[in-house]
């Protein structure tokens, strides 16, 4: 019988569940590696008995270890069992790996430093000492990667991660190795550029528009985030945009609390609007173009209070005619059906995957392909 999961996700849920979790267990699902997560386990289950049993039944431990971990006395259990289950497996020749994912909390330099986990614990079955014996054998045999919410590009780094997943259970015969992906094959799209996604670097960049890009990528949709910075540091060139939006079938468009402060994006979002309302794009395909309202309400945009931070009068840059140009693109844009994000309450992986089909279904249509090249992905219905 197969087992119930592969990978066994320990997170506190307030600091990780709606953007590392939810995008690393999407990742490696993807991958056809099963992977459990305690929050979409489903109702009427026995929760102790469903988090006990994935344990047993994983080889792969990813604990993320966050700000607010410690003070869940369910994480601090699920530690001391991930580290018995790996330990016992150990002594019996079982291969299992255990990864510690630092979100938003320094690097613990040695494995005696347990001032982690130094808190007044109450009503937990679980001691001192026991935590601090497991939090030990954590420190000392779990491969380690360091995740900065405001400097690491989430989907590059929770990449690296899914590889030494697929690459130990390859290795050790837990499952076969197979080039998976999200879902749209692409034999006939032939346009240089597939999409192409506007959006302010410092609001977006390391969070939304790494995942979204990252989902488009992986599946062969030629995607140009303009200005986004690799890991490595280098930024790429910004492309020449104008063309780039004129073929680009999607334009996805995320409109952040700093979005107006740029005037790139600014003049990014007046050619979206100029092309969309033009007829010279194409007699057989129309672009779509899909407004994200991230942390913000499309409301400020269209009233674009003076003063404000959506007030376009405020950019330094810009003549009169390019700040009027620019008003009335913000305000047209907020006419198109788009998507409300708020980060503290959304799914960074479900809404994003949503959004993603949503896009590759279009580009499907523009390149003539039928039904039968989804593949992989069930099907969603219309965003709300």
């Amino acid at each position: 019988m197969p087992p119930k999961s592969h990978a066994f996700i320990c997170h506190r849920g307030i600091d990780s569940k709606r953007n590392v979790a939810s995008v690393l267990s999407g990742m490696l699902d993807s991958k056809c590696i099963k992977s459990f997560l305690d929050y979409k386990l489903k109702e009427g289950a026995h929760i102790h008995k469903e988090i006990n049993d994935a344990i047993q039944s994983s080889s792969v431990y990813i604990v993320i270890l966050s700000s607010n971990f410690t003070k869940s006395r369910y994480c601090r259990e699920e530690v001391v069992e991930i580290m018995k289950a790996h330990d016992d497996a150990a002594n019996s020749h079982q291969p299992r790996k255990v990864i510690t994912v630092l979100y938003g909390v320094e690097p613990v330099v040695t494995a005696m430093d347990t001032s982690y986990g130094s808190l007044n614990w109450k009503r937990s079955p679980v001691t001192r000492n026991e935590w601090k014996k497991a939090y030990k054998r954590l420190l000392e045999c779990a491969e380690k990667f360091e995740c900065n919410s405001k400097t690491t590009l989430l989907w590059e780094k929770l990449e690296e991660i899914v590889e030494r997943v697929q690459d130990f259970l390859a290795s050790n015969q837990i499952i076969s190795v197979k080039r998976m992906k999200i879902g749209i094959s692409r034999e006939c799209w032939r346009a240089p550029h597939d999409v192409f996604i506007c959006h302010y670097g410092e609001d977006t960049q390391h969070n939304v528009v790494s995942v979204l890009r990252g989902m488009f990528v992986s599946n062969g949709i030629r995607c140009v985030a303009a200005g986004f910075q690799m890991q490595d540091g280098e930024i790429k060139l910004r492309p020449d945009t104008k063309k780039v939006i004129k073929i680009s079938k999607v334009r996805v468009v995320f409109l952040s609390p700093n979005f107006v402060s740029s005037k790139e994006c600014l003049e990014e979002v007046v050619q979206i609007m100029d092309t969309d309302s033009s007829s010279g794009t194409s007699d057989q395909w129309t672009p779509m173009t899909i407004p994200i309202f991230y942390d913000v309400d499309p409301s400020v945009f269209r009233l674009q209070e003076k003063g404000s931070a959506y007030d376009v009068q405020t950019v330094q840059e810009g003549t009169d005619q390019e700040k009027e140009e620019w008003s009335k693109a913000l305000i047209s844009i907020c006419d198109l059906k788009g998507r409300l994000f708020k980060s503290s309450k959304t799914f960074l992986c479900e809404t994003l995957h949503d959004i993603f089909i949503r896009a590759a279904e279009c580009v499907m249509d523009a390149g003539s392909c039928n039904d039968h090249l989804i593949s992989g992905v069930p099907s969603k219905e219309k965003m709300d």
